[in-house]
């Protein structure tokens, strides 16, 4: 049949908003990212701060710069789906008085098509991952300085270990409590709100009566007829950590805290490494996908060509089912673009 498994192009699709979306999330997160002053700094966090900085303006190129790549890959299928109905309706209509040059010269149109389509989808998944090494590049020297500090510390460690660990489960939690976004609930047009959390991190001082702010966190939630602020106010889980990160501090100097907080960040930086690679792999699977179809439709070509009789093939009496199926990855595809978000109230967490 002259189209693709219509449930694994969704899936792809599907995953491919999901990462975009994610690295869009991270890109606004570490935008909003801030590190704050100690009364008595050490020379690691200045740095840190710099590197932090390097990562903000990678984010705010891929915001600004994104949407045009996505685009394109989506409105691939629109182009080819528009012109596979055409197609389509000229053989239900005079598959058998149409001459074999006809057949081959419409076949031909949309193996010219699906070529352009490939070229399309992987000129986009380049520009997208282009992106990666934006904010790839700082992390071996956003790594060293944190550790340098970490090393500093090293009869603290235990201390900072539980802190560091408390906090990425905090932050693994706000994930878990968020929605599932998956191709039926786009395809059922429900709406999804987005919601900015912040972490406020403070360093508890040494008399543990004066909380100093150090590190600022956004994150965005993504959730389905809730607002993540309603899911949160039903469940403890998230006040229990947050009440778990204040004990934990109590136990650690004020630079230890700081270099605890530090370090969980990298934890969560590095899972944009995670996102891209799964946006090239189904990035991928897309391109092969449209070389696939274009052999297909080569090959009916050749067939002809060879002198096989178009009227008999399989591939041209299915032709309605096939249109059905581009129709519904076009129809796909505009949901994606054309998706309702609405805003949810920013929620604000406070460690102490």
């Amino acid at each position: 049949m002259f189209a693709p498994d219509i449930n694994t192009t969704k899936d792809q699709l599907t995953t491919l908003f999901n990462e975009i979306r994610g690295v869009s999330a991270y890109s606004i997160g570490v935008q909003d990212t801030l590190i704050g002053t100690l009364p008595e700094e050490p020379d690691w966090i200045p740095a840190v701060r710099s590197e932090m900085k390097i990562l903000s303006k990678a984010g705010s190129n891929w915001i600004l710069n994104y949407s045009t790549s996505w685009a394109d890959i989506l409105t691939a299928f629109a182009n080819y789906g528009a012109d596979f109905a055409a197609f389509s309706e000229e053989i239900k209509k005079n598959r058998h008085t149409l001459t074999n040059k006809q057949i081959i010269e419409l076949l031909s149109a949309l193996s010219n098509e699906l070529g352009n389509c490939a070229s399309k989808t992987k000129k986009g998944l380049d520009a997208l991952t282009s992106f990666e090494n934006q904010f790839t590049a700082v992390f071996p020297t956003l790594n060293s300085s944190i550790n340098s500090g970490w090393e500093e510390l090293s009869e603290e460690e235990a201390e900072m270990i539980a802190i560091a660990e408390a906090i990425t489960h905090l932050q693994d939690e706000i994930s878990s409590l968020q929605s599932k976004i998956d191709s039926s609930s786009i395809s059922g047009g429900k709406t999804f709100v987005q919601t900015n959390v912040k972490i406020a991190y403070s360093i508890l001082t040494a008399t543990g009566e004066v909380a100093v702010p150090y590190l600022s966190i956004v994150t965005l939630a993504y959730t389905i007829g809730k607002t993540f602020y309603d899911i949160i106010s039903d469940t403890d889980k998230i006040n229990e950590d947050l009440i778990k990160i204040g004990n934990l501090q109590m136990k650690a100097s004020e630079e230890a805290q700081a270099a605890a907080a530090t370090k969980s960040i990298i934890q969560y930086l590095y899972n944009i490494e995670i996102q891209f690679l799964s946006l090239k792999k189904h990035g991928t699977g897309l391109m092969i996908m449209w070389k696939d179809e274009k052999s297909k439709i080569d090959e009916a070509i050749n067939a002809i060509n060879a002198g096989a009789d178009p009227t008999s093939f399989l591939d041209i009496l299915t032709m309605s089912i096939a249109n059905k199926n581009w129709d519904a990855l076009l129809k796909y595809t505009q949901q994606i673009l054309n998706i309702h978000r609405e805003y949810g109230p920013v929620v604000n967490l406070k460690t102490n």
